[in-house]
């Protein structure tokens, strides 16, 4: 059997290491890759998350609108017209649709009121 020179000994050993670092540099990068996309999955998400969160606060809170009932009494000289006129809020209703609620929530088939009479009427906050 031949024996080695020293420098073959030298050489087999330093190919066997620079082919274990290109290993291993290998690996780290793949890892460093799969680490990025991870946080970058993970901060998008938080994103969004936070975003349709802060939409869906900011919709609700400018549109919510509450309807309660109360009973009036009505008076010599009023009819449904200027009782509307009086309590409708125009940024829901106009005059005519608000007639037309009362005149529903009360069964009344047309715009005859008589004083003494207690109306139910609705109103928007």
């Amino acid at each position: 059997m031949k024996e080695r020179s020293t420098r073959e000994l030298i050489n087999e050993n330093s190919e066997r290491r620079i082919r274990n670092n290109r290993k291993r540099r290998i690996r780290q990068r793949r890892r460093n890759v799969a680490l990025f996309a991870a946080a970058l999955t993970f901060v998008s998400i938080c994103f969004f998350m936070i975003s349709g969160l802060l939409v869906n606060a900011q919709t609700s809170q400018e549109h919510e609108l509450h309807k309660v009932y109360s009973s009036i009494p009505v008076s010599a000289g009023d009819d449904l017209w200027s009782i509307a006129r009086e309590h409708v809020n125009e940024d829901v209703t106009d005059v005519s649709s608000y007639v037309e609620e009362v005149r529903s929530i009360n069964h009344l088939e047309d715009d005859l009121i008589k004083s003494g009479m207690y109306l139910v009427i609705p109103r928007y906050y």
